[in-house]
């Protein structure tokens, strides 16, 4: 039997020019990038290859990217090192409701400390406004946080329109951009949150981009890369991921067709409700009412359809981002196309919705 994977905002397959790169640096140049010598320069410009590739994917300077662990460490370096830093100029952050999980637990870490954190909701169709942020500043605020396509709605939100207001101002802009890269145009941020596995890379590597002056409060202790994510950086997950963005960069309007197609072709046939059709992202919210999503869920994977119920990181509990747009659902599914899907997996999920739905009614 066939897999039809459509879970790709959970994880995506590893592309094999991003496995080979991870492979040729752990057998081959294996050195150490901060060692003096011919195997420690070897990895040095691996890393340094992947940032300039990495930076040019961006329209950045490479000397404003730095290796991670992944999109959560990004976002909570970024939240942490930026609020922290500013803090004797105003304590006060805003973000909006429908961050990915680990915005959330930043901002809950932040309040802790003292910070005021202002969450902004979204409208009920999942969008959140430009204005209602704007109307949150206060004389106190230094830092604003909003991603850039939703991971559960697969909805743009209005990034862009943030930046030069907020930087008038003096506050910094953040954005996840972990749905976004290589599938969509990213928008400019002060500091920016990228992610491997959501790229067609290996888990466990990330980006944080940091505009040149913009100062963040170290999180973790070292040396490396300036105290922004210390340590030995991982040269073959760098390597996977520049190899996963050489292969990508220059492809997103193709890949936007191709997810486009997949798109239309699910929802011209599917004759349920549509919570959110996902802007030009991969991503369709759809509601199964009254059926439950765990159940679909295990139903479909029992015929090698893979979907999930929205976020892989709040397994198991019911979507904030559905309660911010007041849509509290346990029927929700989300599916998540990548431009590695064909119309037969298509067909497959609506044979297998079908036959869900069939079997309610046995």
């Amino acid at each position: 039997m066939s897999i039809h994977y459509l879970d790709n905002a959970s994880t995506t397959a590893v592309l094999p020019s991003a496995a080979k790169a991870a492979l040729e640096a752990m057998t081959e140049s294996y050195g150490n990038p901060s060692s003096l010598h011919k195997m420690g320069f070897e990895a040095e410009r691996i890393v340094e290859d992947a940032r300039a590739v990495t930076a040019a994917a961006l329209g950045v300077d490479k000397g404003e990217i730095y290796f991670t662990s992944g999109g959560s460490a990004s976002n909570s370096i970024a939240l942490l090192g930026a609020a922290r830093a500013a803090a004797r100029r105003g304590k006060h952050v805003v973000i909006s409701s429908i961050e990915h999980e680990s915005i959330l637990l930043t901002a809950a870490e932040l309040q802790k400390e003292g910070f005021e954190v202002t969450f902004v909701p979204p409208s009920p169709d999942g969008r959140v406004s430009a204005s209602d942020i704007i109307s949150s500043l206060t004389d106190k605020t230094t830092l604003v946080s909003l991603m850039s396509v939703n991971n559960e709605t697969g909805l743009t939100q209005p990034v862009s329109t943030l930046l030069p207001i907020l930087n008038k101002k003096g506050i910094l802009l953040h954005t996840d951009a972990v749905q976004a890269f290589l599938k969509t145009p990213v928008p400019k941020a002060d500091l920016i949150s990228l992610s491997g596995h959501k790229i067609h890379a290996p888990k466990g590597i990330g980006v944080l981009r940091v505009r040149k002056g913009v100062r963040l409060s170290p999180v973790l202790c070292g040396s490396q890369q300036s105290s922004v994510f210390p340590g030995t950086e991982s040269v073959p997950l760098i390597a996977a991921f520049a190899a996963a963005v050489r292969e990508q960069s220059g492809k997103t309007a193709e890949h936007k067709a191709r997810i486009a197609e997949l798109k239309k072709s699910f929802l011209s046939r599917f004759e349920g409700t549509v919570i959110s059709s996902g802007d030009d992202s991969g991503i369709v919210l759809i509601d199964l009412a009254p059926y439950n999503s765990e159940t679909v869920i295990h139903f479909l994977a029992a015929r090698d359809i893979y979907v999930s119920a929205g976020s892989a990181c709040t397994k198991g509990r019911p979507s904030h981002v559905l309660e911010a747009m007041g849509r509290a659902s346990v029927s929700a599914i989300r599916i998540s196309f990548s431009q590695f899907n064909t119309l037969d997996d298509v067909d497959a999920l609506l044979k297998g919705l079908s036959d869900a739905a069939s079997l309610r009614h046995r």
